[in-house]
């Protein structure tokens, strides 16, 4: 894949400012994916020759090195795969997420590619770093939280407690 890109692609989350030279199109989600897992290299024409700036990891190596032997294993709850680890960010860069050791966590490989990039999950970034939860997205699995009970509706009613969350 081939992309041409203007200033404005990274401050818009690669909607805006890229032109797909080669290779088929892609959105956000692919270039997430890129920025986690693949290699990117910078290439500029200046006049009519082309320079190279060499390629990077999304992850620096030894950033990913430190949060491999910092994790021990998959982070996902009750998980203790050990099995083909795979560095991932926590906030995708797309949407604002950096390289901070601190937004990025060990995934196996299940959990990265299949629930994450293919099935479109989402880390839950306010859960332990030991005890990570997937979090459903509505396109994935129709998702929708359950309405309440007017019974319980009635009883907070009477206790005075807010009624704008699920019960629980």
């Amino acid at each position: 894949m081939l992309v041409g890109t203007q200033p404005l692609a990274e401050e818009s989350g690669y909607e805006q400012g890229t032109a797909m030279l080669a290779g088929g199109r892609v959105g956000p989600g692919t270039v997430d994916l890129v920025e986690c897992i693949g290699r990117i290299e910078t290439i500029t024409l200046a006049g009519q020759g082309v320079v190279g700036h060499g390629s990077k990891s999304g992850i620096p190596p030894a950033l990913r090195r430190v949060v491999l032997a910092r994790d021990n294993g998959c982070t996902i709850d009750a998980r203790t795969s050990v099995y083909r680890l795979e560095v991932h960010h926590i906030r995708e860069r797309s949407k604002g997420g950096d390289n901070s050791p601190e937004n990025l966590t060990t995934l196996c490989w299940w959990h990265h590619h299949i629930a994450i990039h293919r099935q479109g999950m989402r880390i839950d970034a306010r859960t332990l770093p030991r005890r990570r939860r997937l979090l459903p997205t509505r396109r994935s699995c129709g998702h929708q939280p359950p309405q309440p009970d007017p019974h319980t509706l009635a009883i907070l009613q009477a206790l005075r407690t807010p009624a704008n969350r699920v019960p629980p």
